[in-house]
């Protein structure tokens, strides 16, 4: 009895072998679950960009006015004959204007605190 006990028990071991560590065992199906998991994760954060560029693209489609706001914004252009005044905070100031791009940067002036004595 003992002997069949034992062979029935290194089968039992046997068929669990491909059930744990096969091909399609439960470690491997752990495993591609992690893996679904960050392609998903993955996906939803390139959905949300391709979505942002969509939308992007679909406004620089639509009109001059997004284009022109790109161009000024984006990359600092101004028109001819156009003055941009730039203010600086206090810690970027310098006493330095540059006249010759069309660009003049103002400082802001100095913080005014009054003691009127309250």
């Amino acid at each position: 009895m003992r002997a069949l006990t034992l062979i029935l028990l290194v089968l039992l071991l046997l068929i669990q072998i491909p059930l744990w560590f096969g091909k399609g065992g439960v470690l491997k199906v752990r495993e591609m679950q992690n893996q679904v998991k960050t392609l998903e994760s993955n996906n939803t954060d390139k959905e949300l960009r391709n979505q942002a560029l969509r939308s992007e693209v679909e406004d620089l489609q639509a009109g001059k006015g997004a284009l022109e706001e790109e161009a000024r914004y984006g990359l600092g252009l101004i028109k001819p004959g156009e003055i941009f005044i730039q203010v600086l905070s206090a810690e970027n100031s310098s006493n330095n204007p540059r006249s010759d791009s069309g660009v003049i940067q103002i400082a802001p002036p100095p913080s005014m605190t009054t003691n009127n004595g309250h």
